[in-house]
């Protein structure tokens, strides 16, 4: 099953496959509570474009000092990457808000304008004297919404605007339940609006668009066939746990039949296979959705401030 796909827009969902055979380096660090992650292709894989991808890793966002701590430490990875791309004149940023704000789950884009700090509008003398760069949001919707995709309506403001660096957020898809709303990732290789939950529209990068961008993505949904497997993994490793060094493929297959002797991307492919005739290999989310994606978008928006506007 070499040509299957996961349902995901996670670099980092990819780690496990192809950890074992050395294929894929994750640059691994922690920094305050936040885990960094950060992975350089240097060719395409499972669909992802060249590029650096860097995830950070975190527990709930239910105490303020781990908000702030990913606020910051996402302030300096997005610093960095900023830094890599070596633009000489860093005057005008458009930042791009995906995602339907009618929808709690893919509204993290959106959200973005009740607290991102704009400044296009300020008159360049005045932003000179204050020493700010000209920041700008524009939020797109759905192509559902507005009968255009993303690229054709951002491709014209950037042609109005013409910034030096475009910043896209977005909500993604993940293949792992444990991640939702537990990372953040950040690429320079661009991305694909939809395509996780299989709407296919044209992808941003930088040769799309002519300008250099960035990416930032969080996961807030993942699909049934994911939950499934997933539960199945945990019910797996608890019978492991009590039975310590004996557990082997045998007593997996025992207890989950031929299923059990299944590696994992098969597994996943099966259960996929199933549920999606049945029209039941749904995308779902946490009932907690609300709440996480405004602290979220609160937090990227915090990130993007502190980087953007002053220089």
């Amino acid at each position: 099953m070499s040509n299957f796909r996961f349902r995901s827009d996670l670099a980092l969902d990819f780690k496990e496959l192809e950890d074992a055979d050395g294929k894929l380096h994750f640059k691994i660090s922690q920094r305050r509570q936040v885990r960094i992650e950060t992975l350089v292709l240097e060719k395409e894989r499972f669909g992802k474009k060249p590029g650096t991808y860097t995830s950070l890793a975190f527990e709930g966002l239910a105490l303020e000092t781990l908000r702030e701590d990913l606020a910051e430490v996402l302030a300096e990875e997005l610093e960095t990457m900023i830094g890599a791309l070596a633009i000489r004149d860093l005057n005008r940023i458009l930042v791009c808000g995906l995602g339907n704000p009618d929808l709690s789950c893919d509204a993290i884009g959106p959200l973005l304008a009740d607290e991102l700090l704009v400044s296009a509008h300020i008159p360049e003398e005045d932003r000179q004297q204050e020493r700010m760069r000209a920041v700008a949001l524009l939020i797109p919707r759905v192509r559902a919404q507005t009968g255009m995709e993303t690229i054709e309506l951002l491709l014209g403001t950037i042609e109005r605007f013409q910034p030096d660096l475009v910043i896209a957020v977005d909500a993604l898809a993940s293949r792992s339940l444990g991640r939702v709303g537990h990372v953040i990732q950040l690429t320079d290789a661009g991305m694909q609006p939809g395509s996780g939950v299989g709407n296919h529209t044209r992808e941003l990068t930088r040769s799309s668009l002519g300008v250099p961008l960035i990416c930032i993505g969080i996961p807030t949904v993942v699909d049934v066939s994911t939950v499934a497997y997933d539960v199945l993994e945990m019910v797996e490793n608890h019978f492991a746990k009590h039975l310590e060094d004996e557990w082997n493929e045998m007593l997996s297959a025992h207890l989950l039949g031929e299923f059990g002797r299944l590696e994992e991307a098969d597994g996943r492919q099966l259960l996929r296979e199933i549920l999606t005739p049945a029209g039941m290999n749904m995308i779902v989310m946490d009932k907690s959705i609300d709440l996480e994606v405004k602290e979220l978008a609160s937090i990227v928006s915090r990130a993007l401030n502190q980087v953007l506007l002053a220089y």
